[in-house]
């Protein structure tokens, strides 16, 4: 199997191929969306993935100041500039191998489970529109949903979620 890069100045392209997203779901129980779905609105899950998972507010910053991406990435701190005693979760995020910048595999595992996220339910961006517009509760033909009024709706679900963590802003500043 061939490994494609993701250029870091092309922003038409997701995080990751279709290629390593197959390779990615064999990890994956149910994968009945991701195999109903023909290559090009895999492909373009992928990239509304990505697109998705860009929008979290991340530590550090880009690589490459250029890049349409948000990764590759690299810490802003250096250990040296930590107050005594301190240490950062997020200390070891450096996207780099060999000195080489790259995207991470937790980075494409959690595209192709935002891509798969996406493919499972084609009501989910209206009803993620319905959430932040305010919408409570909403039912039809016997099936009620109804949401915390409190609590915003999060674009990025929760196994996508999980696997950035290590990437998430915990605190800190906003480069």
């Amino acid at each position: 199997m061939t490994i494609e890069a993701v250029a870091l100045n092309d922003p038409t392209g997701a995080y990751v191929t279709l290629d390593e997203a197959d390779t990615f779901l064999l990890r994956v129980a149910d994968i009945t969306a991701w195999t109903a779905a023909d290559d090009g609105t895999k492909a373009r899950a992928l990239l509304q993935a990505s697109d998705e998972l860009d929008t979290l507010t991340l530590a550090g910053q880009k690589y490459d100041s250029d890049q349409a991406r948000a990764f590759p990435r690299v810490c802003y701190d250096e250990p040296a500039s930590w107050p005594d005693g301190k240490s950062l979760a997020y200390a070891s995020v450096w996207d780099l191998i060999d000195g080489v910048a790259v995207v991470p595999e937790a980075v494409k595992l959690a595209a192709v489970l935002q891509a798969m996220s996406i493919l499972r339910d084609p009501q989910r961006a209206q009803r993620l529109r319905d959430r932040a517009d305010g919408v409570a509760s909403q039912s039809a033909g016997g099936y009620a949903e109804s949401y915390d009024a409190g609590k915003l709706p999060q674009l990025v679900c929760l196994e996508a979620r999980a696997h950035m963590r290590p990437y998430l802003l915990k605190g800190g500043r906003i480069v």
